[in-house]
């Protein structure tokens, strides 16, 4: 397998394959990055949050720079950033009101279950042959 050398659209689509496809998934990473950034923890709890970010930014960092030498980014080389992925969607739900938390949670674990029936019930197949 030859793994092209990275665009703009092709990070683009490894990120979303990265994250199974969830959109719901991104939505509350992108909420937690910017929670932990802009200052939504306390003062002693601050390495943790760098550290979940460093988690989920290094691997990507990482492949692109090794991309330079050999193209190496892939969404399964990201797997190692998939921990950091799950503390960010974590961070988002939290950093929200209750009944907002609640619904993100709510629509990240229904298509992260569609997903995951699709994968089991129709590999390979469009995920419209679910329904």
């Amino acid at each position: 397998m030859c793994i092209p050398s990275p665009t703009i659209h092709r990070i683009a689509l490894q990120t979303w394959d990265w994250s199974s496809r969830n959109p719901f998934a991104l939505l509350a990473a992108a909420i937690g990055f910017a929670a932990l950034v802009v200052g939504g923890t306390p003062r002693p709890s601050r390495w943790k949050a760098l550290f979940a970010i460093v988690w989920t930014i290094a691997p990507f960092l990482l492949t692109l720079g090794l991309s330079i030498v050999q193209p190496a980014f892939d969404s399964h080389y990201l797997l190692t950033a998939g921990a950091g992925l799950a503390l960010l969607i974590g961070a988002g739900i939290s950093a929200l009101p209750q009944r907002a938390s609640l619904i993100l949670l709510a629509l990240v674990a229904v298509v992260a279950g569609l997903q995951l029936a699709h994968y089991y019930i129709a590999p390979g197949r469009p995920f419209t042959s679910l329904f």
